[in-house]
């Protein structure tokens, strides 16, 4: 994202490739992408879209790691992050 942000919510979308959701993910944060924040979710999709919900985080970048496997392909349609509409006051 072009600066940081407040959220709580991801909504990954893969109903193009309904067998493409992750078999276990971890999501982490960052303000710089370089310093990575400690796991904010954890969790297994089921389904081709994935709700991931965690305490309020503001940063600038996102990762989604896949953990889990089961020689599947893992794709992702659309990447859909929640919150506030406010921005954070710079430091």
């Amino acid at each position: 994202m072009g600066t940081s942000n407040v959220f709580n919510k991801l909504i990954l979308n893969y109903v193009n490739s309904a067998n493409d959701y992750p078999r276990g993910y971890q999501v982490t944060v960052s303000s710089d992408g370089i310093n990575w924040s400690s796991s904010v979710a954890t969790g297994v999709g089921s389904t081709s879209i994935t709700t991931i919900t965690f305490a309020t985080q503001v940063a600038r970048y996102v990762r989604v790691t896949q953990t889990g496997s089961t020689g599947n392909y893992w794709s992702i349609d659309e990447f859909n992050m929640m919150g506030t509409v406010r921005r954070p006051r710079p430091g």
